[in-house]
């Protein structure tokens, strides 16, 4: 695994939450010498080819860079911690795994009785009194769950997977993108990146961005829960490549886009997957902002999605950073 990688996956980024992800992605692109900014609800922006053009030679690409985690409600006399979601996910899953808060502290997650619901959920941080818990967290702190990263020949096993894979294979694509100069020069398109905030909050930073920049087309790149491990559903397959989605419950890929991406999966010597998704991505506000966005998204492949021990495979990121990059050359 590469540094790069490594340091998005382990960086904190709860929604709402993205500072430390953030830092890593504007510091990537600093020293690429990419113009970038932040906006205001938090979204890393990134420009490369030709300044004020006309709409429709203006595309986004888009990586949200949170994840899921949970939130404080209430913490009880007795110092332990009542919590909410922040995103949509099984918390049951996560009863005995520890977490960690953006100030470092950490606590186990706890249920109070046998197939209990989150409401029964608390964590405990080892301490006896509400005073003492306070010194170290408040109402209101978030949490993410922790495990550890482990890299395989072939996979990574990780936290944050989806979307952090998603980001890396955007930055990846811009840093070849860079590197070919004459290529770059001879662009004759604003390409906008947005690392996207608060997409498990129903897109609300990917939402900003396209209101901001008003592109003609967007390309959103995230993950998608694969079908090929037991007891599970789907057409996506671990280092089987990635897929074009064509259909979720809050979006149609616009047919101008999937033929982009049918030619770029050509151009590639591949015929592109197509996915129904049961999940939604950033696209979900990006296509119905302003006027319109003619939107898609790609997916790769994750295995046991929405845990803290993600699965994806190396050679499904490659393909995503192939596609990315000859998609920006359209």
């Amino acid at each position: 695994m590469n540094k790069l990688f490594e340091d998005l996956v382990g960086a904190f980024g709860v929604s709402g939450h993205e500072s430390e992800v953030r830092s890593v992605i504007v510091e990537y692109l600093n020293s690429l010498e990419i113009e970038n900014e932040i906006d205001k609800m938090g979204n890393v922006i990134a420009f490369m080819g030709k300044k004020n053009q006309p709409e429709e030679k203006r595309t986004m690409i888009v990586s949200h860079m949170d994840t899921m985690g949970f939130i404080i409600l209430y913490i009880e006399e007795t110092g332990f911690l009542r919590i909410g979601k922040v995103g949509e996910f099984d918390e049951t899953a996560f009863v005995n795994n520890l977490v960690e808060f953006e100030n470092g502290n950490s606590g186990r997650v706890c249920i109070s009785k046998k197939d209990g619901t989150l409401e029964d959920m608390y964590i405990d941080m080892g301490v006896g009194s509400r005073e003492e818990a306070l010194e170290l967290v408040q109402e209101g702190d978030v949490c993410v769950i922790t495990s550890n990263i482990i890299e395989e020949e072939k996979s990574i096993i990780a936290p944050a997977l989806d979307n952090r894979a998603g980001c890396y294979m955007v930055l990846k694509a811009m840093e070849r993108l860079k590197g070919e100069k004459e290529t770059l020069e001879n662009l004759d398109k604003e390409l906008f990146f947005v690392f996207s905030t608060q997409n498990v909050l129903d897109g609300r930073g990917a939402r900003a961005a396209a209101y901001s920049i008003n592109p003609m087309y967007a390309l959103v790149v995230d993950g998608e829960a694969s079908g090929d491990s037991l007891g599970s559903s789907g057409r996506l397959s671990l280092g089987k490549g990635t897929a074009v989605k064509f259909m979720d419950k809050t979006m149609i890929i616009h047919h101008e886009v999937k033929e982009q991406l049918e030619g770029v999966y050509g151009k590639l010597g591949k015929k592109p997957g197509f996915v129904f998704g049961e999940e939604y991505s950033d696209g979900r506000t990006i296509h119905k902002e302003g006027t319109g966005v003619k939107t898609g998204t790609i997916v790769y492949p994750v295995r046991y999605k929405n845990t803290n021990m993600e699965m994806v495979n190396y050679s499904d990121i490659q393909e995503g950073c192939d596609i990315v990059f000859n998609y920006l050359l359209l």
